[in-house]
């Protein structure tokens, strides 16, 4: 089995709001995990620079549950060992097809979730271990008043929210435009996406 594309990896974005986005983005959660691109036919993992993940066992009930799914590559999180939540859990955070908009690719995530039962994973649910969530993505326009309040609030929540866990589990949003295909390319594991951004505090 071979890989069909790097992971996308967003532009450095630097502090929120510092070049605010117009364009209405599909924003969610950045969590402190590994980039995982999955074949869910196989349960074939990889890493971000295209190597088979050696630790793909650690994952077997995630991956079982991925084996249903009627998507056949997706862009998830990995969260295993930068700490202690929800350790053995994949969080789908993409499907990785060419020709469909962000948009429309989490739509059909979506249909996908409702029909195997995966939870869609809010900010502030703390997932547990050895399992599928579907990352929620919140289609917002950075310019707009309640865009740039509700961001805010998240970005505010989350920071708390690691106080409280004791874990750095969140690291910041991202944001993909709405209207966006997805990057298909194996040429460099580290080129970036244009059309998505990271906002880390630690930046």
């Amino acid at each position: 089995m071979e890989l069909i594309a790097y992971p996308a990896r967003p532009l450095a974005g630097g502090r929120l709001g510092l070049v605010p986005k117009p364009n209405v983005h599909l924003w969610s959660a950045k969590l402190n995990g590994w980039r995982a691109p999955v074949h869910t036919p196989t349960g074939t993992m990889w890493n971000r620079h295209g190597q088979q993940l050696t630790i793909a066992d650690e994952f077997t009930d995630a991956l079982n549950a991925l084996s249903c799914c009627r998507i056949p590559w997706l862009d998830c999180e990995a969260l295993e060992r930068r700490h202690n939540i929800g350790k053995g859990t994949l969080i789908v955070l993409d499907q990785i097809v060419p020709d469909l908009k962000a948009t429309e690719r989490h739509h059909q995530l979506i249909e996908e979730a409702v029909r195997l039962g995966w939870p869609i994973l809010h900010i502030g649910d703390k997932p547990e271990p050895n399992r599928v969530y579907l990352l929620q993505q919140v289609a917002m326009s950075e310019t707009a008043r309640t865009g740039k309040l509700e961001l805010d609030f998240r970005w505010r929540q989350m920071q708390q929210l690691n106080r409280d866990w004791g874990a750095e589990f969140y690291e910041g949003l991202v944001a993909k435009r709405a209207d966006s295909s997805y990057p298909i390319q194996l040429r460099d594991p580290n080129a970036h996406c244009p059309w998505w951004v990271k906002h880390r505090w630690q930046w």
